[in-house]
C-alpha cells in the first residue's frame, strides 16, 4: 500500500488517499490493478475508506504528484534517480559525462572525434528535444547553474535540431530517441554564437572554430571545461521550468 500526500502541515503529513496495488491471476496471466482508498476520520482517527478502481493515467498523475509536491528536492522513490522532471509528456533527465564519439560533418565527410562529453541535462516532449550542460555530476534536487551545451545544431534555449525523419516520443518513453539525436547525429553547423568561450578569441565562434576546438580536445583526450562553456545565467530549476513552458506553448 502506498500513502499519497497532497499537502503538508508544520507538524506531520496530511494523508489524503492510499493506493492498493494487487493482481489477479486468470489462466496463468497476471493482471495488475490499482485501488484508490480515501482516508476517512472515524472517532477522531484516520481510517481507510472504500476502494475505487482507477486507470493507468490516474496512477501516473499521482506518481507525478509525489515527485512535484516538494519541487523535487527530496526525489521520489517512483522515479529513476537521474530523472529531474516529469510532467505528462515532458521529461528531463541527467546524462553523466562519458567518453563518446562526437560526429561532425566536414568538407571531407563525416568524422568522429572521440572526446569527453560534458554532463548534460536532456529534456523531451513529443517531437522535440532540448539539452543544456551542467558543470559537474548532479542528482535530482541539485539546483546548479546551467550552461549552453558546447554543441552544434543546438539553439539558444537548448532546442536541438533533429535529423530529418527522426520521430521522438514525449516523456521518458522518448529517452533513447532523444539521446540518439545527440550522440548519433552528425553535427553540421553552429546555431548560435555562445556555444563555447574560446580563450583569446573575444568574438562569436564559427562552425570552423567548433571543428578545431573538438579536434584539439580529441587529441588531448579531454572535454570542454566549465571555463570554456558559456553560462545561461540561470539555474537548473529555471531552465527546466522554461523548457517545460516551451514544450507547452510550442515556443
Amino acid at each position: 500500500m502506498i500513502g499519497v500526500s497532497t499537502s503538508t502541515q508544520t507538524e506531520g503529513t496530511v494523508l489524503h488517499c492510499a493506493l492498493v496495488i494487487g493482481a489477479t491471476q486468470t489462466e496463468g496471466v497476471s493482471r495488475p490493478f490499482v485501488l484508490r482508498h480515501a482516508f476517512d476520520t472515524i472517532g477522531g482517527q484516520k481510517a481507510l475508506g472504500a476502494g475505487h478502481l482507477i486507470d493507468a493515467s490516474a496512477v501516473t498523475e499521482m506518481l507525478q504528484l509525489l515527485h512535484h509536491g516538494d519541487g523535487g528536492a527530496h526525489g521520489s522513490p517512483f522515479l529513476a534517480a537521474d530523472v529531474v522532471a516529469l510532467a505528462g509528456s515532458f521529461a528531463a533527465w541527467v546524462v553523466p559525462s562519458a567518453v563518446r564519439p562526437m560526429w561532425i560533418t566536414t568538407q571531407k565527410g563525416a568524422k568522429a572525434y572521440k572526446v569527453q562529453w560534458p554532463h548534460l541535462v536532456v529534456a523531451t516532449a513529443p517531437g522535440r528535444v532540448w539539452v543544456a550542460a551542467v558543470p559537474h555530476a548532479i542528482q535530482r534536487g541539485d539546483d546548479v547553474p546551467v550552461f549552453h551545451a558546447p554543441l552544434m545544431n543546438v539553439g539558444t534555449r537548448g532546442q536541438v535540431c533533429l535529423p530529418a525523419g527522426l520521430s521522438v516520443m514525449g516523456g521518458i518513453a522518448g529517452r533513447a530517441q532523444a539521446e540518439s539525436a545527440l550522440f548519433d547525429t552528425k553535427f553540421s553547423h553552429v546555431n548560435h554564437p555562445h556555444t563555447l568561450r574560446l580563450s583569446g578569441k573575444g568574438k562569436a565562434i564559427s562552425t570552423t572554430a567548433h571543428h578545431g576546438f573538438w579536434r584539439r580536445k580529441a587529441r588531448a583526450q579531454e572535454g570542454a571545461s566549465a571555463s570554456e562553456m558559456v553560462a545561461m545565467n540561470m539555474r537548473l530549476s529555471q531552465w527546466v521550468s522554461a523548457t517545460y513552458s516551451d514544450s507547452a506553448t510550442g515556443g
